[in-house]
């Protein structure tokens, strides 16, 4: 769909469409739920209650002739007569007249004296106590209530039958029962002839929710409890009426209820809801008919229309391409519009041709604008910050650019100088080491040159001072270290000298440590060698008592003898004597001997020290040598360095 044409063609349709479909379909559900609730509120309720009326009537008739039986002189004259048999035909022609006048199936009285059932032509039967077909009486009889209703299968006709059973009472004497009976078809006939139009009917139901009237198969077998669900049930069963919504399955059911406390039953009214709205249904797609027909009207005249409004927005499209052409420079000059009709268009296309020519005139100022906008720049651009754009246009952005140049170049001049070729020039003169030159400016960036021209030149002034003073200091230090150097040297060399003597005298007391410890050694195998002889000599001494001993024993001849031992003990006693003086002379040389060993040890200890510290001694000294070398060698490169530095100062102008 590349046609506007068919664009709006579609889009005024849809949208037609949905709303015509959507207020039909708004208009439908109004008129569908006015209605529904008008029949849920009003129609169905009323309906409901005038057949509930009716019913009622019709059961109060009979009540109020079972009363007025009650009431009936000649019954109470004949019961108190004692019931003579000459009266029944009197009492059967009373009975017969009633129900002929009020349409009754049949007319009884039981007398509670003899318990006879009398009805309009005979009397029926005695009752008793031991037939559960008569307790109807004696419950009537025993009850509270001067009226009651039951409903049982005559045994007069053998019909189902609505019996209206009244006291017969005078004075407080009970007399018996009156009862008048309905054929329950009668009310099943008014029931089930009732009707509130197609698809609706009425049933009757017992405070159980059996059904008990209805024409269909479900009379006494179906309880509607069972089909509506217990929630949809309570709210038929209040005794004030209730209205549901139900579907079975196929159809739609409205359903109201009356409750008519004279049977204790309830009647239902039930509508079909598609069937009430069936005359809605076809109003409604007579409308669907109607819109379609008015939408294909609507179509044909949207595509007239459009067809004759696009011939000028096809106009208004041309002009507008044409003016965009000119705003992205595509073209010098825009084609006006050609539409002479006074309406919102040519009004359209009038505005659009005026502002395009106010265009076209402002886009010749503004290229005039930007040609003399350029010179500023390229001014600007070869270090003229003196230069101004002298240009005018009705362009706010382009004014606004003007007044930015004019801004810039203020800020250029304050911040470098009235013209950048001379910043570039002095700093040109730097490059080339000549800081005698300055500049007469007061932009800040020529004045911080300036600043910095004499503050290279008092550093240049300072450097060389410096490096002067340097140069002296550093052929001071190089004289001094080099001194050190060379005491360094001397004193390695005397230390080396001082570590082989300390070394020497190390051997020597090593040497005579191990000479006292083997005089220790031999003194030592000297005690021992004394012991020996001690016990040589003790074992003399005791051979020399012997032989005195038996000497003596041997009187004269072992004279000579004991003289000779004598003398041995004498000689073993002068050996132990000697023995114990060589011991105690040999434990003094020991003792000396041992202390000399521990001296000589304290010695060698102290001069293994002076040995360990004329080492660390003698590796500092040459740490001390290499330093001072390493010194000498910085020294040199420092005067080397302060010379330099002096030669490059000087290359300056300054």
């Amino acid at each position: 769909m590349k046609s506007l044409r068919i664009k709006i063609s579609v889009i005024l349709t849809a949208v037609i469409v949905l709303l015509l479909i959507g207020v039909s379909l708004i208009s439908y559900n109004i008129a569908r739920n006015l209605y529904t609730e008008k029949v849920v509120k009003d129609e169905l309720p009323l309906a409901v209650s005038n057949v509930a009326g009716e019913i009622g009537y019709a059961i109060d008739k009979i009540i109020n002739t079972s009363y007025q039986m009650t009431k009936n002189d000649y019954l109470l004259k004949w019961i108190d007569e004692g019931e003579p048999k000459d009266g029944l035909a009197t009492l059967f022609n009373y009975n017969t007249d009633l129900m002929k006048a009020f349409n009754l199936s049949t007319a009884m009285f039981v007398s509670d004296k003899t318990l006879n059932y009398y009805t309009n032509d005979k009397i029926l039967k005695q009752l008793s106590k031991d037939n559960p077909r008569d307790s109807w009486y004696f419950d009537v009889k025993n009850g509270k209530e001067v009226n009651s209703l039951n409903i049982q299968v005559s045994e007069a006709t053998g019909s189902l039958t609505l019996y209206v059973n009244s006291k017969v009472e005078k004075d407080g004497k009970f007399y018996g029962v009156s009862a008048i009976g309905m054929n329950l078809d009668d009310i099943v006939n008014l029931v089930t002839s009732k009707t509130m139009g197609e698809g609706s009917k009425f049933l009757m139901v017992d405070s159980s929710g059996i059904v008990k009237i209805e024409k269909s198969d479900r009379v006494g077998k179906v309880n509607v409890k069972d089909v509506l669900g217990k929630e949809k049930f309570d709210v038929l069963m209040n005794k004030n009426g209730g209205v549901i919504r139900h579907f079975n399955g196929t159809r739609n059911l409205i359903i109201g209820s009356k409750y008519i406390p004279s049977l204790d039953w309830y009647l239902f009214g039930e509508m079909d809801e598609d069937v009430l709205l069936k005359d809605l249904h076809t109003l409604f797609y007579s409308a669907i008919g109607v819109i379609l027909a008015a939408i294909i009207i609507s179509v044909i005249v949207s595509l007239l229309m459009s067809s004759y409004l696009l011939k000028i927005i096809l106009k208004l499209k041309t002009g507008l391409l044409s003016f965009f052409d000119l705003l992205n420079h595509k073209t010098n000059k825009a084609q006006p519009i050609e539409i002479t009709s006074k309406d919102e268009f040519g009004q359209m296309a009038e505005l659009i041709n005026k502002n395009t020519k106010a265009i076209e005139d402002g886009m010749k100022d503004q290229s005039i604008f930007i040609q003399k906008a350029n010179t500023f720049v390229n001014e600007i651009k070869d270090g003229n910050y003196e230069a101004s754009l002298e240009a005018d246009t009705n362009n706010p952005a382009l004014n606004q650019l003007k007044s930015t140049f004019k801004d810039l170049q203020l800020a250029l001049k304050n911040a470098i100088s009235s013209n950048g070729k001379d910043v570039l020039d002095l700093l040109n003169t730097y490059k080339n080491q000549d800081f005698t030159k300055r500049l007469d400016d007061d932009g800040k960036i020529a004045s911080g040159i300036n600043s910095l021209g004499i503050e290279i030149s008092k550093m240049l002034n300072d450097n060389l001072n410096q490096a002067q003073v340097l140069e002296e200091k550093a052929k001071l230090l190089a004289s001094s270290v080099s001194k050190v150097a060379s005491s360094a040297n001397t004193q390695a060399n005397s230390l080396q000298e001082s570590a082989a003597a300390v070394e020497q005298m190390s051997s020597s007391m090593n040497a005579i440590s191990q000479k006292t410890a083997d005089v220790i050694r031999q003194s030592d195998e000297i005690k021992n060698i004394i012991t020996i002889i001690r016990d040589i000599a003790d074992q003399t001494n005791l051979l020399a008592l012997n032989a005195a001993i038996e000497a003596a024993r041997a009187g004269e001849h072992g004279r000579g003898f004991a003289v000779v031992a004598d003398e041995v003990r004498k000689l073993a006693e002068r050996t132990q004597k000697s023995l114990g003086e060589i011991e105690a002379n040999t434990n003094v040389l020991a003792q000396s001997i041992n202390e000399m060993s521990e001296s000589i040890k304290e010695q060698s200890e102290g001069i293994n020290m002076i040995n360990q510290s004329v080492a660390q001694i003698d590796h500092l000294t040459k740490e001390n040598v290499v330093i001072a070398n390493r010194a000498n060698e910085v020294t040199s490169d420092v005067d080397n360095m302060a010379k330099t530095i002096v030669s490059e100062v000087r290359k300056n102008k300054f």
